[in-house]
């Protein structure tokens, strides 16, 4: 991989455009526009990080102690940007600035000649949390603090459509890719509701339909917009099936003793299909639930901390010492671990808030063909479990397992059908990306599943960078790499320039 240059960013504010073309940096008061093969400055704008008039008045109201809230002249550290966002059609860029209560619109035009367009949206009392593009580029969602409402401006008629009572900011809401449609939690009187709104009138509220929920904590929406999927809370282990229109299709329960221990569900993804779907516990097991079934579990995967002699898994690890010796500057494949091995595990400690267990994350990759999981009981380790193809039986199972150094703190797979998969995983304290693909020769014919794949870690060049977050190009060519302070792009070379720079 070739790395760029570090640069400067502020709370990880950088954001690739839906094509993959620019990248969208912000530091505390300046908006960026950069060339993503470059990096090179296309457009900047400077943002007023000063208390706009609604918050000025809230924060210059006395407090029960007689103090004044009110901000400095020069603004508060509070004042600067705190989001960042692309319209879907690349034609804008959103700056939100909750400690403001503000959100700042910039045309992304380029050019000679180009009419300045800018627009700005302010809370009023009810305080602004954050904000983003709708899926149609022309509006733009915001959330109020303490839930109030959700209040959605339209770039083009300048009018406003207000949600009440949203259940989170950041989570329970989503976009149906082939309507368009919100789809979003809402709670009221003690009772959760699911929430279609029609982008198209305004975002007028088509269907309402209650919950099965005592405690919703979130939903996901399936890829075919057919079916959400939600949780209730870590009292109780029940994953809902629902149809789009309210209808409940199923609620699954695991069986045996653990559902009556009072921990939840923490971790669902959806297969690409929508055929599947993969809920995870507190228990270090997979659930699959198949839609044939009728949403009932049809496996059960376990990322289990030994690994049986005679399991056929793939078992890769770290080089010890690999980033010293290359003085942060190389790229090593990984040393086959032999089996049976026994991976690091760490005993759960119940009087700890939160609780270190069971499955934090799921993801399938954009086929479907493999489910990564990762267990804070094996925090260091990442399970690659394989799916069969149609034309097989169905029987999934653990595939490859990746074991590092330090505990793995996000993977992320390479967006995009072609080309085979890649994994791209983090560590924490790690200076290095690390990449894991199926590309490789078939030992069988193509129906068959056994693919070894290939391992590689990849130094970022400099002694001081720390990852802390990274995030693919939506068109799979690139990488965002974040540190605290500092970022940098690091693109695949093809193998066709790789072979005429090693000569």
């Amino acid at each position: 991989m070739d790395f760029t240059d570090l640069y400067k960013h502020a709370s990880q504010l950088c954001a690739f455009s839906p094509s993959g073309s620019h990248i969208l940096t912000a530091t505390y008061d300046r908006l960026i526009i950069r060339l993503a093969s470059t990096l090179q400055i296309m457009r900047t704008w400077e943002i007023d990080p000063a208390p706009s008039p609604s918050s000025q008045i809230l924060k210059a109201k006395p407090t029960p102690s007689g103090r004044n809230n009110a901000p400095s002249s020069n603004g508060t550290k509070s004042g600067g940007i705190t989001a960042i966002g692309w319209s879907e059609d690349e034609e804008y860029v959103l700056a939100c600035l909750a400690g403001r209560g503000v959100v700042e619109v910039r045309s992304a035009r380029e050019g000679e000649g180009e009419e300045t367009w800018e627009a700005g949206i302010e809370a009023g009392a009810e305080g602004l949390v954050r904000a983003e593009f709708a899926l149609d580029a022309r509006n733009i969602l915001c959330w109020s603090e303490w839930g109030l409402r959700l209040t959605i401006h339209s770039l083009i008629s300048g009018q406003s459509t207000v949600i009440p009572q949203p259940t989170y900011p950041d989570r329970a809401y989503a976009f149906s890719l082939d309507a368009g449609w919100l789809v979003l939690a809402t709670r009221k009187g003690g009772k959760d509701f699911l929430n279609v709104h029609d982008p198209l009138e305004r975002f007028a509220l088509v269907r309402q339909s209650p919950l099965p929920t005592t405690s919703l904590v979130d939903f996901s929406l399936s890829p075919d917009g057919l079916y959400v999927a939600c949780w209730e809370s870590l009292l109780d282990f029940k994953l809902h099936i629902l149809a789009l229109d309210g209808r409940l299709q199923a609620t699954f329960t695991p069986p045996g003793p653990f559902a009556e221990t009072g921990l939840g569900v923490r971790c669902v993804s959806w297969h690409p299909n929508s055929g599947f779907v993969a809920v995870g516990g507190w228990d270090d097991k997979l659930h699959i639930l198949a839609k044939l079934a009728d949403w009932r579990a049809v496996a059960t995967l376990e990322m289990s901390v030994k690994l049986g002699a005679d399991s056929g898994i793939n078992a890769w690890r770290e080089p010890s010492g690999w980033l010293e010796a290359t003085m942060h500057r190389g790229f090593v494949q990984y040393s086959p671990a032999f089996l049976p091995l026994s991976l690091p595990s760490v005993r759960p400690d119940p009087s700890r808030v939160p609780l270190r267990s069971g499955a934090s994350y799921l993801s399938f990759s954009p086929c479907g063909r493999y489910l990564l999981a990762r267990s804070d009981t094996t925090p260091n380790a990442a399970h690659i479990f394989s799916f069969p193809p149609p034309s097989l039986p169905f029987f999934p199972q653990l595939h490859t397992v990746l074991l590092h150094e330090r505990k793995v703190f996000t993977a992320l797979w390479k967006p995009g059908q072609a080309g085979g998969y890649k994994l791209a995983l983090g560590c924490e304290g790690k200076g290095a990306v690390y990449l894991w693909s199926d590309e490789n020769e078939w030992e069988g014919d193509e129906d068959s599943d056994v693919r070894q794949g290939m391992a590689d870690c990849c130094s970022v060049p400099a002694r001081k960078f720390e990852l802390k977050e990274l995030a693919w190009s939506p068109d799979g060519n690139g990488l965002l790499l974040f540190d605290k302070d500092t970022f940098c792009c690091a693109f695949e070379v093809p193998a066709d320039q790789q072979e005429q720079a090693d000569q």
